[in-house]
């Protein structure tokens, strides 16, 4: 995956993941079990490393919970 700026907007198309943003699914689930949460930053970790790892690198530049879409819990 490459994207060259060329100060054109991006337009990404994603599936729908039913359990939303990564920010949402947390305040709607304040009690989830730190091996949970642990789970999920591990995943995220593994994500970032698959990412940097291709040729070219992919660089995420805006990593947050609101830009971590959940699938399913």
């Amino acid at each position: 995956l490459t994207y060259i700026y060329k100060r054109e907007p991006l337009s990404l198309v994603l599936e729908y993941l039913p359990g939303g943003d990564l920010y949402n699914f947390l305040e709607k689930n304040p009690n989830l079990a730190w091996k949970t949460k642990l789970g999920i930053a591990l995943d995220i970790a593994e994500g970032m490393r698959f990412l940097h790892s291709t040729s070219p690198p992919v660089i995420h530049r805006d990593l947050k919970s609101v830009n971590i879409l959940v699938s399913h819990f």
